[in-house]
């Protein structure tokens, strides 16, 4: 009888214990930044804080984003090209990031004005956002290097990469809502060639995804 008390008293204390430890990682995370989840699927999330009316802003400034490959990405590309002159160098990571930096710039802002009625502006002012971007985990299946000796060159898909999106009241620097979003360029049917024309035009779709996952969040 006195074993049985024992468990039960043990149980309850594990059950407290969990309890009291959910609560306080609850609390953390709620404190943490101070936003509440919209949308928690695999390939989406999104956030927003109470009460933060972002179809309310009528114009935006677009930070500088920063690319990086997807770790360890560069090195297997790499590993498959046989001949060396394929083969990626330092050079052409930081060129064919710069093109990808710069194209993300100009479509994802432009598709927020034409779709989401945003002025893109250089300075705050009232009803402004500050929206700092951040592409990771990048991949390019056949990136056209520059120097590379002539190649056809086939993919099903060009690539992938993740967008972590920071929403900020750009007068009080106040962070209103974040967006991290994995996309992935159009898959075809069949094996398609490819150039960095192609490669830029297939990216330039998920920019536009990547802005329309702001819309939605906005609505």
């Amino acid at each position: 009888m006195l074993n049985i008390k024992y468990r039960l008293k043990v149980i309850t204390l594990s059950i407290l214990s969990l309890g009291l430890f959910s609560l306080t990682m609850a609390t953390l995370s709620a404190d943490d930044s101070g936003l509440k989840s919209v949308t928690d699927m695999r390939k989406l999330q999104t956030s927003l804080k109470d009460g933060a009316n972002l179809a309310s802003y009528k114009s935006f400034i677009l930070e500088p984003v920063t690319a990086t490959f997807k770790e360890g990405w560069v090195k297997n590309y790499n590993k498959d090209q046989r001949s060396l002159s394929h083969k990626m160098k330092d050079d052409d990571v930081i060129e064919v990031k710069g093109r990808l930096e710069k194209q993300f710039q100009i479509s994802f802002a432009k598709y927020l004005t034409k779709k989401a009625n945003l002025t893109e502006v250089k300075k705050a002012g009232e009803k402004t956002l500050r929206l700092k971007p951040v592409i990771s985990k990048l991949v390019i299946n056949a990136p056209d290097i520059q120097g590379a000796t002539s190649r056809v060159l086939m993919v099903q898909t060009v690539g992938k990469a993740t967008l972590d999106l920071e929403i900020y009241d750009a007068t009080s620097n106040e962070l209103l809502g974040k967006i991290s979003s994995n996309r992935k360029t159009r898959e075809y049917h069949e094996m398609r060639r490819t150039d960095r024309v192609f490669n830029k035009s297939e990216f330039i779709q998920v920019y536009n995804s990547w802005a329309r996952d702001y819309i939605a969040l906005a609505k």
